[in-house]
């Protein structure tokens, strides 16, 4: 289980796109086998992390620079920088309104398991659910179906073959 607390902050519309920038405020992580005195210590770390995105006008990111913080890896950073552009979600090609949906796909880390032969992509269906809008604030309520790729997936850790199958949706 990995848990990520981060703030986003659009610092406006710059050369090229809209650009956000991402605050890492608290990350925690349960996983078989690991201590979580230790894991806790790692990801410490990236308490305070910035990262900085730019968007285009359909919100599909052109952009992801993560910056640098005493003890965090380069490939720990590379990695949230993926985790971060996976969470964005394009906006459709022409206007949506209630009832309307379109469906996204999006290319999972799996080339930064070690060993890793194949790629997957998750398809999530965003469907509007209700658009609310008052005064200058406009909400858009969406409905998000997340399915996962069916193929296995070969990886080599430590000269062992294991093959990682993916199951399940997210909604």
């Amino acid at each position: 289980t990995l848990q990520m607390r981060f703030t986003q902050r659009v610092t406006g519309p710059v050369p090229g796109g809209i650009e956000v920038k991402v605050t890492f405020d608290s990350t925690s992580m349960e996983a078989p086998g690991m201590p979580p005195d230790m894991m806790a210590r790692e990801l410490q770390q990236l308490r305070g992390l910035v990262g900085t995105v730019l968007f285009d006008d359909r919100a599909q990111v052109v952009r992801m620079d993560m910056g640098a913080a005493p003890g965090v890896a380069p490939e720990l950073a590379s990695q949230l920088a993926t985790g971060v552009k996976a969470m964005a979600f394009t906006l459709p090609e022409k206007p949506v309104g209630p009832g309307d949906s379109w469906t996204v796909a999006t290319e999972l880390p799996v080339g930064q398991l070690p060993g890793a032969s194949g790629t997957g992509a998750s398809r999530t269906k965003l469907t509007v659910k209700e658009i609310r809008v008052a005064g200058s604030d406009t909400t858009v309520l969406l409905g998000v179906e997340t399915t996962f790729p069916g193929d296995p997936i070969g990886l080599t850790i430590a000269g062992q073959r294991a093959t990682l199958h993916l199951a399940g949706s997210l909604t």
